[in-house]
């Protein structure tokens, strides 16, 4: 493999698709902790909330490894 194929870009489904929850906390900052629904800390739901442009109802109840729809849309 080239330098050029590691480093080209790649969708979010692709990002997500080998390990959903590494995947959460290199993009959103969120680790998910092993209590029973794995609550979202800080700084992941802030960032995520940010990147959607406003507040997430039910945040706590969201489990790790979730692409939001408003980022999964059209995206490969």
């Amino acid at each position: 493999m080239s330098e050029n194929e590691k480093n080209k870009p790649q969708g979010i489904y692709k990002y997500y698709e080998n390990n959903p929850k590494s995947a959460d906390e290199k993009v959103f900052g969120r680790v998910s902790y092993p209590d029973r629904r794995g609550f979202l800390k800080g700084a992941g739901l802030a960032t995520m909330a940010a990147a959607l442009g406003g507040f997430i109802p039910f945040h706590r109840n969201m489990p790790a490894g979730i692409i939001p729809a408003a980022f999964a849309e059209g995206l490969d």
